[in-house]
């Protein structure tokens, strides 16, 4: 079993997902024995092997499987990122309008303030909005959360100056 949000539902097309409906994949029992699940721990393994060579971490995690848990445990990084530099009050998370339902309840559950960006008619960000809103939280804030594509399907054409912007 996956858990699955709808950012994976709308990014994970159906051929990347077949394999897990393969027995070899999909059988094994969670409490397995160590003495059974040889296989999967070396695909474990070589998979984070490969990801920590690739992106320079110390470690890695291959949890968690949906959008939903990987919000929430970005977030939870971004605030012990804060904290660990005593930046304590940083606690104000931007969301735009158009997000998933669940980004404002990982923020939430961060306990994080949310605070609303504006976008257009077709989705996209309000970067007028967006700069007043960084400008005005610039003491507190601690994340900008979008979706990537957003809900309603958009790729945001400025999402380096976003970023340039929010740090």
């Amino acid at each position: 079993m996956i858990p699955l949000g709808s950012c994976t539902l709308k990014l994970n097309s159906a051929i990347a997902m077949i394999p897990i409906t393969w027995s070899g994949f999909a059988g094994l029992h969670p409490f397995a024995p160590a003495d059974q699940v040889q296989g999967y721990m070396e695909l474990i393994k070589e998979l984070s092997d490969t990801l920590i060579a690739v992106t320079q971490y110390d470690c890695i995690s291959l949890q968690p499987n949906s959008g939903a848990n990987g919000e929430y445990a970005g977030l939870m990084a971004i605030k012990k990122y804060h904290e660990s530099r005593g930046d304590f009050d940083r606690d104000v998370c931007l969301i735009p309008i158009s997000a998933h339902g669940t980004n404002p309840a990982s923020a939430a559950l961060c306990n994080m303030k949310i605070v609303v960006v504006d976008c257009d008619s077709n989705g996209n960000i309000d970067f007028d909005d967006l700069k007043k809103k960084v400008d005005q939280h610039k003491e507190k804030l601690a994340a900008f959360m979008i979706t990537y594509p957003s809900t309603h399907g958009v790729f945001e054409a400025r999402v380096r100056e976003m970023c340039d912007l929010i740090h």
